[in-house]
């Protein structure tokens, strides 16, 4: 299939045109599966839809979105339920941000401008991507992507969206744009010199933007020269100027500005640079082992000290490669999760967590440059470089397992032979690392045995494996189109049937139309290591309108006496199938959480947080922990923050989703509507086959009176319930947790959420003012069965 990471694309020149082209009377030949995307996309368009919940701030955009260090910028922030938002907080303690303020005649002292800030960088924060939260009446919002860099940073300027408006920029400086109507072009011109290798980058998945790119560009007589329309985020033109002058450069959006769905305007804005900068395309080997030294080869362009790489291109641009020696790690940092690396980019789009998927963020080092961070990954067994050729199976390249190989799919054609030997029943992890790296490869594994005779059996063909073993609506609400981690990766547990000679064949799927110096890969063929990774996943609430589609990533947010759910998804491999127990570490006093549990094959659980009726307000980080035992060792990891930037609705539509940084939870000052309690806070003990009820307790405040209809939504294999209401005004009832005859045997959790239509009223409204009637989904307490074979 083809990839869902496909970062690397870049638009082809243009210069061979047989006549010119107008910017007025322009035709393009835009591929066949830009147009048919973008003709869904437009299909799915629709109208904002009312969304119904209690509220709990998001954050949805911050601009300008980044800022040069050692300087001050003012940022206005967009998004929803940012009532009496009094601070903007930021990952990094050197960048800090202070309310704006104005003082109109007749006002005793400065007022607060709504959710507008200036924002102090200090001047030795790290260039890099880091996370900012606003914080208001409806707790710590959702995350929002904050660049630092050290480029002169400048903004749009409207009306700038025709060729004869357009606005001047310099090589050099960060353009901070967005596309914020229907049908908006943006229109920029600068001049430069001949012979100078500029990079024209428009930046906008990393920054947690819903932009996604066209660029083209004009010479001064209007004739296209270079266009970029890829069906990605972020895009790059790599232009070697033919001489000295003006040039034209227009962006705009694949869909002209229109919001995707669950995308509410203001997502689409980008940071626009040309310069010279240096740019990595990818180095190599790719990974190296823990606390080893080595040289490693950049490859890219503009790179400072380089040699021009030979017979190494991209789209007919040269690259240059540089050596270096890079240090890797042997020890967690004392920041990082308990006795594990993670891999915490944030803007990059995310993996499943696994062993091979662990290492570091390199930078060419130097003062001013600004080059690309680009990954380094751990090693799961020595390091072997492919030599070509091996494209045929009397070619095969001989290897020492375990190893890993790091390798390239190069050119057309290109298919990799490597040979090995195994003894009988001996068992190995094979798996290739491609697409999780970040380029457009879509890896395909072939592993034969090798008879006496020299014939070849194949014992597997291999094409894309869901690594995180969280299938489709593993949760009802958060399942695969809120967190996708499978890869187009191909991944296979050997057993090697007789002792004797393997072949294992890779190839990019399409091998035999491209082939690209970036299409890098890792072939790791380890002896298995039984463990398992956690990420958690704020919870998000259904859109509770007619049509059910407009979901959005939702905080952490707990209300006095109520109660708030946090997803968690298990990632297992090599094997491990054991019980995984999760607990929360960092509460505020009067706030609980009761342990869960995973069983054997339970991919997704979901933790229930709980707050006293007196409990303070509080908000700050919290540490979702995992323990389990593993051939008879206790392993302990903690939880990968995640932040879905972007839901998806269906298999083509998929979620924009990244690493966070933290865990956030807030407390407010605030009475939760309802509070259902299932089970008397017990757990219930079961057997197979039978059905058994458990009680529930209402616990209706304020002008709430209405009925609550209870819907189950975490439920283990082979446990079902049905839906029940509970009318208004009666305070008790009971639910029905029917357990299959092939139920699993010990302790599970079933989670319930309350759909009610509550009163409410928005902050700061007079409480003389009549209530709005407001649907919403509450977590339950989760109720805990204890289910026995007899």
């Amino acid at each position: 299939m083809f990839s869902r990471f496909n970062h690397l694309a870049f638009g082809g020149d243009m210069n061979d045109l047989a006549e010119p082209v107008r910017l007025r009377a322009r035709t393009f030949k835009t591929s066949i599966a830009t147009i048919l995307a973008t003709a869904v996309l437009l299909a799915l368009v629709m109208a904002e839809t009312l969304f119904a919940q209690l509220p709990a701030a998001r954050l949805y955009s911050l601009f300008p979105s980044g800022g040069r260090r050692g300087e001050q910028v003012d940022v206005v922030i967009g998004g929803a339920d940012l009532e009496l938002v009094r601070e903007l907080r930021f990952s990094h303690p050197g960048v800090t941000a202070t309310p704006k303020t104005s003082q109109k005649e007749g006002d005793a002292e400065p007022k607060p401008i709504p959710n507008a800030f200036r924002v102090s960088i200090a001047a030795d924060v790290p260039s890099g991507v880091y996370e900012a939260r606003a914080v208001g009446a409806y707790g710590v919002s959702t995350s929002q992507a904050f660049v630092v860099g050290h480029r002169v940073e400048t903004m749009e300027k409207e009306p700038n969206d025709k060729r004869e408006l357009t606005q001047q920029i310099e090589i050099g400086q960060v353009v901070n744009g967005r596309c914020d109507r229907d049908g908006d072009l943006d229109f920029y011109h600068f001049h430069a010199k001949q012979g100078n290798r500029l990079l024209i980058q428009c930046e906008a998945e990393r920054i947690d933007s819903h932009f996604r790119p066209i660029m083209t560009l004009y010479d001064s007589d209007g004739r296209i020269l270079k266009v970029y329309r890829e069906m990605t985020f972020d895009a790059m033109l790599d232009f070697v100027v033919p001489k000295d002058g003006n040039y034209v450069l227009e962006v705009r959006d694949l869909i002209y500005g229109r919001p995707r769905i669950g995308a509410p305007r203001g997502h689409h804005f980008y940071r626009l640079t040309v310069d010279r900068s240096p740019y990595i395309d990818f180095i190599f080997p790719p990974a190296g082992k823990r606390g080893s030294t080595g040289k490693y080869t950049v490859y890219g362009r503009n790179l400072p000290g380089s040699k021009p790489a030979e017979d190494v291109a991209v789209d007919g641009r040269p690259l240059d490669r540089l050596e270096v020696e890079i240090a890797l790690p042997n020890t967690a940092p004392a920041n990082s999760s308990i006795e594990i690396f993670q891999r915490q980019r944030v803007g990059c789009m995310v993996a499943a967590p696994s062993a091979s998927m662990e290492g570091v963020e390199y930078r060419l080092a130097g003062e001013g440059i600004a080059a690309n961070p680009v990954f380094i990954g751990f090693a799961t067994a020595d390091v072997v470089i492919e030599n070509e050729p091996n494209d045929d199976p009397s070619r095969a390249q001989s290897l020492q397992v375990p190893c890993e190989v790091a390798g390239q799919f190069a050119s057309v054609g290109d298919r990799d032979w490597f040979v090995f030997e195994a003894q009988k029943d001996q068992v190995f992890e094979i798996e290739v690392l491609s697409q999780r790296l970040g380029v457009a490869a879509d890896a395909f594994l072939v592993l034969q045995q090798v008879k006496q005779s020299g014939d070849a059996v194949d014992l597997a063909e291999v094409d894309d494996r869901p690594l995180s073993g969280v299938a489709p609506g593993a949760l009802k609400n958060n399942g695969r189109y809120a967190f996708n981690t499978n890869t187009d990766d191909p991944g296979y547990r050997f057993v090697a049937p007789a002792d004797g000679t393997y072949r294992i064949m890779v190839r990019d799927m399409y091998h035999m139309t491209r082939g690209d110096p970036r299409f890098v890969y890792r072939l790791s063929i380890r002896r298995e290591q039984p463990d398992f990774r956690l990420v958690s996943v704020s919870h998000y609430p259904e859109d509770l309108g007619p049509q059910n589609r407009n979901r959005e990533p939702w905080p952490i947010l707990l209300r006095r006496g109520g109660t708030e759910r946090i997803d968690v998804l298990a990632f297992r491999w090599d094997g491990f199938a054991g019980d995984i127990a999760v607990s929360v570490e960092g509460l505020p006093t009067g706030v609980t959480c009761q342990k869960t549990i995973f069983r054997p094959g339970q991919t997704a659980a979901s933790l229930v947080v709980q707050a006293a009726d007196n409990v303070s307000d509080w908000n700050g980080p919290i540490r979702i922990v995992g323990t389990a035992t593993i051939n008879g060792s206790m392993r302990k990891r903690a939880a990968e923050p995640s932040s879905v930037v972007l839901l998806g609705r269906t298999a083509r539509f998929e979620p924009h989703s990244r690493r966070s940084l933290a865990t956030v939870l807030s407390v407010v000052n605030e009475v939760a509507p309802l509070l259902v309690t299932v089970g008397q806070g017990k757990t219930r003990d079961a057997k197979r086959g039978e059905t058994i009820k458990a009680p529930v307790t209402v616990i209706r405040r304020g002008e709430f009176k209405g009925p609550v209809q209870l819907i189950p939504v975490v439920l283990p294999e082979k446990v079902s319930s049905k839906v029940v209401t509970i009318p208004a005004g009666q305070l008790t009832g009971e639910v029905e947790i029917t357990i299959d005859k092939a139920a699993l045997s010990g302790e599970h959790r079933v989670v319930f959420e309350a759909k009610v239509d509550v009163p409410y009223r928005r902050a700061g409204v007079a409480s003389t003012t009549a209530a709005k009637t407001v649907p919403a989904r509450l977590a339950t307490t989760p109720l805990g069965i204890r289910v026995s074979a007899d």
